[in-house]
């Protein structure tokens, strides 16, 4: 493993979903938040630094299980597919909420979506900043 492009792909992905987060949970999705406070903790109880250690954990296990998958035949050094991988496995949990939160289902919609997109997004970071050995020489 190639410690340098690790690293910058762990700074990558963590950038990617510190951003992406800020989009949809800060905007896109602050009015339905909003409507549904009496679920929430208050905004000076909220606790950034959890959320930012997710963040960092999210990050350095994708990047980890990319590097351990480089080279098998199904991903085929591909982020979109090793992204849609992380994002089945960050729904999951997400989808199977429903049944315990009562969150209305346009939030609950989004925030699947959202880990979907996520995952997309941070396996396709990956790959751009961690490139097969091949895929370097291409360049």
């Amino acid at each position: 493993m190639d410690t340098k492009r690790f690293a910058l792909a762990v700074l990558a992905v963590f950038i990617f979903v510190f951003l992406f987060e800020f989009v949809v949970h800060g905007i896109l999705l602050k009015g339905m938040y909003i409507e549904t406070a009496h679920l929430w903790r208050a905004e000076e109880d909220s606790k950034m630094i959890f959320i930012m250690l997710g963040q960092i954990l999210l990050s350095l296990v994708a990047t980890f299980m990319f590097t351990k998958l480089h080279g098998v035949e199904f991903f085929n050094d591909n982020g979109m597919k090793f992204g849609i991988l992380i994002g089945l496995i960050l729904a999951s949990p997400t989808i199977a909420s429903y049944c315990y939160m009562p969150v209305p289902f346009a939030l609950w919609i989004s925030w699947v979506g959202a880990e979907l997109t996520k995952g997309i997004g941070a396996g396709i970071t990956i790959s751009l900043v961690y490139p097969s050995d091949a895929q370097r020489q291409a360049l």
